[in-house]
């Protein structure tokens, strides 16, 4: 029988934990920071437009089944089906930002143990902060590792010639 070699390949990226003060309940989520993810960034407004768009279609629908012209402002007009839509519509728009960045279905992960979608919305420019610095710190110790092995590849280099 032939012996397996297993090679362990560790993946690139962190984890990003959101936790519940209250509760002591816990969601952690992967930000793949490859460089492969990362590509997806160039096009991210494309992406954030069409995830959008189907929000927005969700919205219009609901919309259109009001009967007549009534704005969702009026309180006359206020019910709980209304209430209803207008969270679906918030979260949905919030949704996207998450599910962006940490990929589809993240937001309900995380609503699922928060759900008070203000404050996921309020937090969310702490949560990309975060991001941002972690991918900084990643990046300077990245080039500090190629350039120990690029000064290790040169002084090997010169030992050789000698």
């Amino acid at each position: 029988m032939t012996k397996v070699i297993d090679i362990n390949i560790k993946r690139t990226g962190f984890p990003v934990g959101f936790s519940n003060p209250d509760t002591g309940e816990r969601v952690e989520l992967w930000f793949d920071s490859s460089i492969e993810s990362m590509k997806k960034y160039l096009d991210l407004d494309k992406l954030a437009l069409e995830k959008y768009k189907k929000v927005k279609a969700a919205a219009a629908k609901f919309s259109e089944s009001l009967d007549g012209d009534r704005a969702l402002g009026d309180h006359a007009d206020v019910t709980e089906e209304t209430v209803d839509a207008a969270i679906d519509f918030n979260k949905g728009l919030i949704a996207v930002k998450y599910d962006l960045l940490f990929g589809d279905g993240s937001f309900d992960k995380i609503y699922d143990v928060f759900p008070d979608f203000e404050a996921l919305e309020s937090n969310f420019y702490a949560v990309d902060q975060a991001i941002a610095n972690k991918i900084k710190q990643d990046e300077f110790a990245r080039k500090n590792q190629a350039n120990k092995i690029r000064n290790q590849y040169n002084k090997k280099k010169k030992h050789k010639k000698k």
